[in-house]
C-alpha cells in the first residue's frame, strides 16, 4: 500500500493463482472504491511509485524482476509475459523498492544486490553488492551519494 502523487491508494493484490492474477488497484480513498485496476499478472510483492515520472514498480515474483505502470498514461509498460529484468539469478525475487527524485532502488535477495534504475529509460544505471539476501532499503538524503 502506498499514496501516489494524485492522492489515490495503490495496493498490490496477488490474485488467487488460478482465475485471476497480480493486480496492482488504484482506489479512491475520498469514495472508498476501486478506481482502476492494472493486471500486470504473476504474483507482484512490493511497490513503490516514483513522482517523477509518475510510475508505479512492483517486484514481480521469483524471476529478479519489475512489472511497471506508467500512471499518466495508465499503460502497463512492463508485466508478468514482459517484466523488466534485473537479474538472471534463479529465483530471485525483489523483497523491496525505493524511489526517490527519479531513481528507483531494488534489492534483489538471492543476488545480493542493490539495484538503482533510471524511471525515465527504466534502465539499470548502478549496481552494488550487498551481504547476505538483502530484505529492505532506505535511501539517506544528504544530498551526496
Amino acid at each position: 500500500l502506498t499514496v501516489g502523487p494524485d492522492g489515490m491508494l495503490y495496493v498490490v493484490t496477488t490474485g488467487d493463482f488460478d482465475t485471476r492474477m497480480g493486480e496492482l488497484e488504484r482506489i479512491d480513498p475520498q469514495g472508498g472504491t476501486i478506481d482502476k485496476r492494472f493486471a500486470v499478472g504473476g504474483a507482484p510483492g512490493s511497490l513503490t511509485i516514483d513522482a517523477t515520472c509518475n510510475k508505479a514498480y512492483l517486484g514481480g515474483g521469483f524471476g529478479g524482476h519489475l512489472f511497471v505502470v506508467d500512471l499518466t498514461t495508465d499503460e502497463v509498460r512492463f508485466d508478468a509475459q514482459t517484466p523488466l529484468s534485473l537479474t538472471d539469478t534463479p529465483g530471485d525475487f525483489i523483497p523491496a523498492l525505493h524511489a526517490w527524485e527519479g531513481r528507483i532502488h531494488a534489492v534483489a535477495w538471492a543476488s545480493n544486490a542493490l539495484i538503482e534504475l533510471d524511471c525515465a529509460s527504466d534502465t539499470v544505471t548502478e549496481r552494488f553488492t550487498v551481504g547476505d539476501h538483502p530484505a529492505d532499503v532506505a535511501i539517506r538524503r544528504s544530498g551526496s551519494r
